[in-house]
């Protein structure tokens, strides 16, 4: 097991946990999880994102406490041989939620570094999200790990949420080729979804120009690295970033045309 399985494991094992504390429509998986999860990404997720759908976010806190510490959690791990060194809740506010995890495992020589991100939202309906098990395909690595049944959010309402993100990581000086990589990964699987208005005019054309901005070094050290190694070659040369960039910046250029 290299340190991105350990890391996915601990993802999978850490949403059957919150799922017996909160409830699985209380939550919804986001960003490279999701993909990872449900579209059939070749990136393992560094590390995990949910939206936690409450009114009080200090009424969720004990919820969350639960699960970080949950013993079944811990048992699920042993299976695999794996072993929580230390969880730290790094921030707490009334909007989000962070904790990083650090795991060992027989087979990595370094601890194995990830977090947890929870971000507060009000209990709306979201005809964007499902809840549904994680498929028997991703979980066949961790047997015996049982699928989590948790809510996700569909391609659709994931791509806005990339559109977004893209656009507003650059802004404050961390821009990430990871979300040009999803969101190509997106408009390839589910080119159907792709609408004009889906998002203003002004922001796709302004992820546009971020996508444009972004370098392969950038892109071989924060993407090639977590991908499947079996696949990671595929994608280790400047002209396979070139190409996720013009597609992506050619859907983009459509919405905002």
């Amino acid at each position: 097991m290299h340190h991105l399985e350990v890391a996915e494991a601990f993802h999978l094992a850490f949403l059957s946990a919150l799922q017996v504390s909160a409830g699985h429509d209380r939550f919804a998986l986001k960003g490279g999880g999701n993909l990872r999860f449900f579209s059939r990404s070749l990136r393992y997720s560094e590390d995990i994102d949910i939206d936690i759908f409450v009114t009080d976010p200090r009424r969720f806190a004990p919820k969350m406490e639960r699960a970080v510490h949950s013993p079944a959690l811990e048992r699920l791990l042993a299976v695999l041989g794996i072993r929580i060194e230390s969880r730290t809740p790094k921030e707490k506010t009334t909007s989000r939620e962070k904790w990083e995890i650090v795991l060992l495992h027989p087979s990595v020589e370094q601890p194995v570094r990830t977090r947890v991100e929870l971000s507060y939202r009000s209990p709306v309906a979201l005809p964007g999200v499902r809840i549904e098990p994680v498929p028997a395909a991703v979980m066949a690595p961790y047997a015996p790990l049982m699928a989590p049944v948790i809510g996700h959010y569909l391609p659709a309402a994931a791509m806005v949420q990339k559109i977004y993100t893209l656009k507003e990581r650059a802004e404050h000086g961390n821009s990430q080729p990871r979300d040009a990589f999803d969101l190509d990964l997106l408009f390839r699987e589910e080119p159907t979804v792709i609408e004009t208005g889906m998002v203003p005019k002004d922001i796709a054309t302004q992820a546009a120009e971020r996508a444009l901005e972004m370098s392969w070094p950038e892109f071989n050290a924060k993407v090639v690295a977590y991908l499947e190694p079996s696949v990671a070659p595929a994608f280790g040369s400047p002209a396979a970033w070139s190409q996720i960039q013009d597609r992506v910046i050619s859907v983009l250029m459509r919405l905002a045309s």
